[in-house]
C-alpha cells in the first residue's frame, strides 16, 4: 500500500534526481522544463518555480544550495509577518 504522506515531502536534494543530464549553465526554466520531462512531482515542480527569476544556474550544487536557502527563509519570514498581522488587527 502507497503512504503518500510519506511522498508528499520533496528534499532539494531530492529534486537533483529529477534534474539528472540536465545540461548547465541552466535558467529557473530550464530546470523546470527539464524536472518535468522526468516526472517529478507537482512538489518538485513548485520548489523549483520559486528560485529566483533571471538567475542562471552554473551546476547542480547551485540549485540545491539556493533552494536550502529558499527553504530556510521563507517559512520563518513569511510565517512571522502573518502572525504580526494578525495580532495587529485585533
Amino acid at each position: 500500500m502507497l503512504d503518500l504522506n510519506s511522498m508528499a515531502h520533496v528534499t532539494p536534494a531530492q529534486i537533483q534526481k529529477y534534474l539528472a543530464g540536465m545540461q548547465y549553465p541552466a535558467t529557473k526554466e530550464d530546470l523546470i522544463k527539464h524536472a518535468r520531462t522526468k516526472n517529478a512531482p507537482e512538489e518538485a515542480i513548485n520548489m523549483l518555480e520559486e528560485l529566483p527569476d533571471g538567475e542562471s544556474f552554473e551546476n547542480p550544487t547551485q540549485v540545491t544550495e539556493t533552494l536550502e536557502d529558499l527553504s530556510i527563509d521563507d517559512p520563518e519570514e513569511g510565517g512571522e509577518e502573518e502572525k504580526e498581522g494578525e495580532e495587529n488587527m485585533d
